[in-house]
């Protein structure tokens, strides 16, 4: 018994120093903090994690965004600066050479129980009307190697006194702030969201629902309008392009966002707003992947 400890204890330290291979779709838990996949370190006890963490809860306190205690991971496109108790989770990108590498990308948290407690309906609920209650937040900070910056955030919110027994409604607003590193330049920033595995989740409204190109910046409003309204954000629109990709109405929503310019040397602003339908008593549970590039001019 005591040699089958033993060899337990060698299997568990080998994994932690050489670092486990994940499937993608993987959740990495606080438990299991050195389970990265190949390729990816944390680097939060360096000098430059360090550095990278100091600079990211600035950014967050000057934007007003609580940031607490977080940690520093170097996967292949860059560096994720994340809240330390963040699931991540293992998903496949193609980058731009064809390639399809394991990325890493932080989940939204889990539902307090104050909110899957007050899932049910009553006479009461029903009389106030249905309104969206805040669940949680949190920001991210993605860094493409040396040339850019996108500090990255979601708003989830669930439908209160939506008086059904059958569904509940939830929704996210995704958004972010792209910068170059100077003196260098900025030239794509991308946020996405879609169903986290074991999540189950049918479309309900998107927005925004087309693509805009302009030569000026503007500010604009965007909001989900089922099964109410509401929830309403403004941001700047900037020069240049932006895009989206939505997946089509079913059971797997996915939607991104991008911001295509080229030498950009000024902040470029990115938000969307999604609501999904899920089953009663159940959560919404989404992915949060981000890219960042740039370049030296």
């Amino acid at each position: 018994m005591r040699r089958l400890r033993m060899a337990h204890a060698a299997v568990a330290l080998s994994l932690l120093i050489a670092g486990t291979v994940l499937a993608p779709g993987v959740a990495i838990g606080q438990d299991t903090a050195q389970a990265l996949p190949t390729g990816a370190s944390d680097i939060t006890d360096t000098a430059n994690g360090k550095r990278l963490i100091d600079e990211a809860k600035e950014r967050f306190e000057r934007q007003g965004h609580r940031a607490g205690e977080l940690r520093a991971v170097r996967d292949g496109s860059g560096v994720l600066i994340v809240p330390k108790k963040s699931r991540l989770v293992v998903y496949d990108r193609t980058v731009k050479n064809g390639k399809v590498l394991p990325m890493l990308a932080p989940l939204t948290e889990d539902d307090p129980l104050s909110v899957t407690e007050s899932s049910g309906t009553t006479e009461l609920a029903e009389a106030a009307g249905p309104t969206w209650s805040f669940v949680g937040n949190h920001c991210f900070t993605q860094i493409s190697d040396t040339w850019a910056t996108l500090d990255h955030c979601y708003y989830k919110y669930k439908l209160a006194n939506d008086g059904s027994s059958t569904y509940d409604w939830y929704a996210l607003n995704r958004f972010g702030t792209a910068s170059n590193n100077s003196p260098w330049v900025l030239d794509e920033a991308k946020i996405r969201a879609y169903r986290y595995s074991g999540s189950s989740q049918t479309w309900a409204d998107w927005t925004p629902r087309s693509n805009w190109s302009a030569g000026s910046c503007s500010t604009v409003n965007i909001g989900i309008s089922t099964p109410v309204g509401g929830l309403s954000k403004s941001f700047e629109r900037c020069p240049e392009k932006v895009t989206f990709t939505k997946s089509a109405n079913g059971s797997q929503p996915d939607y991104t966002q991008t911001w295509f310019g080229r030498r950009t040397r000024g902040n470029r602003e990115l938000n969307f707003e999604i609501a999904v339908r899920i089953k009663q008593g159940g959560t919404a549970t989404w992915t949060l992947p981000a890219e960042v590039h740039g370049g030296p001019y």
